[in-house]
């Protein structure tokens, strides 16, 4: 269970990725300034699968093709070249 700090607490290496944009959840900080002792769950996330899957979703299907050989690759290749 997270514990109440006396004085808000905050360390500079959390600041960036709110500053940047790349996080934009302000209570998360808050939070963290706050509180101290709490739990981290483990994560199995995997962002790079979870990443190609979003764009082979949203790819239409004219757009890939699936190979099934080295022979295959090496068309493609030709192709391209």
């Amino acid at each position: 269970m997270p514990k109440r700090r006396d004085h808000p607490y905050i360390r500079t290496t959390w600041l960036p990725r709110l500053l940047t944009g790349e996080s934009n959840c302000e209570w998360a900080i808050w939070f963290k300034a706050h509180y101290q002792g709490w739990a981290k769950l483990p994560s199995d996330f995997n962002q790079a699968v979870w990443l190609a899957r979003q764009i082979f979703d949203r790819m239409p299907a004219s757009q890939y093709a699936t190979c099934t050989s080295p022979a295959d690759i090496d068309q493609d290749r030709r192709k391209i070249v």
